[in-house]
């Protein structure tokens, strides 16, 4: 049996813990591949990512205390819904030591260069800032950034590089599964194909897992 990275059962979703949103009976997503969930807007596909990737409190009371499992690199097999109870710093650990994400918007801070923006979470995760610019600048040149973009202020950059950055920042952080909600969603569509590209391999040569949520 294939390894998977997470696996869901009766799993019930709610973002005011009244009226479920969504309801997963059994899913198992394999690890060590880039894994998309598509369908229309509104399907419940970022509702379930929020969820596995603990970004709002969205499992419903009436959900197993097991109902999603996470087997980390580690070996371990980690019941995610228990991290609601425990203490904020426990559930920020674990995002930071585990979870990466790419959003539609880029959430970049304007007050940084774009090197710095996607040098932050590498050096968040203890990353020596050598280590982390070199892969930053490789990354730069395997999505088609040019060079001098390192040092540039973020307003002069346009909406497709900043996008680009947006996946490096994500790639260059210490995780284990990345998600991304409609991450290319602002992009044309050759740019989004060198996007996924990158992704695609750079999930498969560092054996991490991805899933990525989209209509198209």
């Amino acid at each position: 049996m294939a390894a998977t990275v997470f696996d869901i059962k009766n799993l019930a979703c709610s973002y005011d813990q009244a009226k479920v949103v969504l309801k997963v009976d059994a899913l198992s997503i394999p690890k060590g591949k880039l894994t998309f969930i598509v369908g229309v807007s509104g399907g419940g596909k970022s509702t379930l990512l929020e969820t596995l990737g603990m970004m709002n409190k969205t499992i419903h009371l009436t959900s197993a205390a097991d109902c999603i499992q996470f087997h980390s690199a580690a070996g371990e097999q980690v019941p995610l819904a228990e991290f609601w109870q425990r203490p904020d710093e426990e559930l920020s650990t674990l995002r930071r030591e585990n979870f990466s994400f790419i959003f539609q918007q880029t959430n970049l801070m304007p007050n940084f260069s774009a090197g710095e923006n996607m040098l932050v979470t590498a050096l968040l995760g203890g990353a020596a800032t050598a280590t982390a610019e070199e892969l930053v600048r490789k990354l730069m040149h395997q999505i088609g950034l040019p060079a001098r973009a390192y040092d540039a202020p973020i307003q002069n950059l346009s909406g497709g590089q900043r996008q680009r950055l947006a996946f490096i920042r994500a790639l260059v952080s210490e995780f284990e599964v990345l998600f991304g909600d409609e991450p290319t969603g602002n992009l044309d569509h050759k740019t989004a194909h060198d996007c996924f590209t990158l992704l695609k391999s750079y999930i498969h040569e560092n054996a991490k897992s991805g899933i990525i949520v989209s209509h198209d």
